[in-house]
């Protein structure tokens, strides 16, 4: 019997068997990460998104790209604003002069918050842990204990106060006030130590949407008449003014990638102003006045409202608007868990 001799791989062969099957599995292992990660569904890891439709003065809480459920509130509600120590979303009721607090955890309506004239921007200020409400009529902003629900005192601003922003960096509230005479055009920087005015900085006509970069606590404002944004230093002065806007209405940042995501009324759009430079990096189409946004770091996705007579929610991945998601009537503002 004639034994064949089968021939053995050479150390080379086996070397290259070897590298090609631990690149395999560390190439499956890596996507299979990356999914889960980035959730490419988005749905698995995502915050809960609370949004406003002032319409039919209702709530919708988006998971990731699903409407889970929906809240009635106050009426013709405006902005909202998330507690983290508490787990609570506050938020404003117009025309009822009230906010409207919800509980994360269960997804119900816990309680209301009466005193307020005409509430309209909200904020919570982390140092203090107080919640500012801007009193669109009366001229004036509101500090809220939520802890005790009381208002602790009335701040006195400029005329029509709107949108509101807090800068950790110098423990400021900043409120656009967006009246269209001499104590309009202007945003009221409100140290929360004291609960006074530090600072008036005028800006542009109108201001609307304002954020605060990280990266250097400047503040941005969106001066919806002007067409641009006024840039606010730490010194509580306006160092620059961005063009190449129509109506920016408002303004969310995205850590991800160092971006101002700026929803523009005017053209439907929304811009991408890098952060480090203030140059506009991209637009994005295809909205219809985008009123509201709000940044989703477990997904780094930025969620856009459409507000005029439209029903939905965009969802933006870095440059590209991915998928609206179906809420109620006129959308605005948007919160988001942690």
């Amino acid at each position: 019997m004639k034994i064949v001799k089968i021939p053995t791989p050479s150390k080379v062969a086996m070397m290259t068997l070897v590298l090609l099957a631990l690149l395999f599995l560390s190439t499956f292992l890596t996507n299979a990460y990356a999914m889960q990660a980035f959730n490419i569904s988005g749905t698995k890891n995502a915050r809960e998104i609370y949004v406003v439709d002032s319409y039919e003065s209702k709530v919708s809480i988006i998971k990731g790209s699903t409407v889970v459920k929906t809240l009635k509130v106050g009426s013709y509600p405006e902005q909202a604003a998330y507690d983290p120590a508490t787990h609570q979303i506050f938020v404003s009721d117009v025309t009822g002069d009230e906010l409207t607090v919800i509980a994360t955890e269960t997804n119900s309506i816990v309680r209301t918050i009466t005193g307020f004239s005409y509430p309209t921007g909200i904020v919570l200020a982390l140092n203090n842990h107080m919640i500012y409400v801007a009193d669109f009529a009366s001229q004036s902003v509101s500090v809220v204990n939520p802890k005790t629900d009381k208002i602790v005192t009335t701040i006195g601003v400029g005329v029509e106060p709107q949108d509101m922003a807090y800068d950790p960096a110098n423990n400021e509230v900043y409120v656009t006030n967006t009246g269209l005479d001499g104590d309009g055009m202007t945003v009221s920087a409100i140290s929360t130590t004291t609960n006074e005015v530090v600072k008036t900085v005028y800006v542009g006509l109108n201001p609307r949407g304002i954020a605060v970069n990280p990266l250097n606590f400047d503040v941005y404002v969106c001066n919806y008449d002007s067409g641009t944004i006024s840039v606010i230093s730490t010194k509580n002065v306006v160092t620059k003014t961005v063009t190449g806007f129509s109506e920016p209405w408002t303004i969310t940042y995205n850590p991800s990638n160092l971006g101002f995501y700026v929803g523009d009324r005017g053209t439907n759009s929304v811009y991408v102003l890098n952060a480090t430079n203030n140059k506009i990096v991209a637009t994005i189409k295809g909205f219809d006045a985008p009123m509201g946004s709000v940044y989703d770091p477990s997904n780094q996705e930025v969620y856009v409202s459409n507000w005029w007579h439209s029903n939905y929610v965009t969802i933006i991945r870095g440059l590209v608007a991915v998928e609206n998601v179906t809420v109620l009537e006129w959308p605005w503002g948007l919160a988001a868990t942690d």
